[in-house]
């Protein structure tokens, strides 16, 4: 599969947008962007003035996860450099971190009252078909 990596950079106020595609062209992404900004200004004021867009890299890639790996090599660079990046999201979660917020959030859920209640029905769900095992189990060893 081939994926690009580009670039939407405002020189005016120095806004900086990295973004990854594998579509055969990338100012159809542009385009794409442009539009959902005009409905909920997603990207702050990148579209305020004129625009220079550039694809940074063109590459094969086996997976999209590939190609999101290194474009979040690039939003890296783009956050050391000058310009303000602003890419809201990371683009590529490692599976570790993407565990560990699971996790978290299953952590945080279970403290809540509806948590709570939620382990409550699930124990004593499974604590009635363990008893209703154990009757069927007598019913038949008979």
């Amino acid at each position: 599969m081939k994926g690009q990596i580009y670039k939407i950079h405002n020189p005016v106020n120095k806004n900086t947008y990295i973004g990854s595609t594998t579509q055969k062209y990338a100012k159809q992404r542009l385009y794409r962007h442009q539009k959902v900004n005009k409905e909920c200004c997603r990207y702050g004021c990148l579209f305020d003035n004129p625009i220079n867009f550039e694809v940074l890299v063109k590459v094969d890639v086996n997976k999209v996860s590939e190609l999101r790996e290194l474009e979040q090599v690039f939003i890296n660079i783009a956050e050391n450099s000058e310009d303000i990046c602003v890419n809201n999201n990371m683009s590529y979660v490692p599976e570790h971190l993407k565990k560990d917020r699971a996790y978290k959030q299953r952590m945080k859920y279970n403290h809540t009252e509806k948590g709570r209640d939620r382990r409550k029905w699930q124990n004593f769900r499974h604590t009635r078909r363990k008893l209703i095992n154990q009757e069927i189990l007598k019913y038949f060893s008979k």
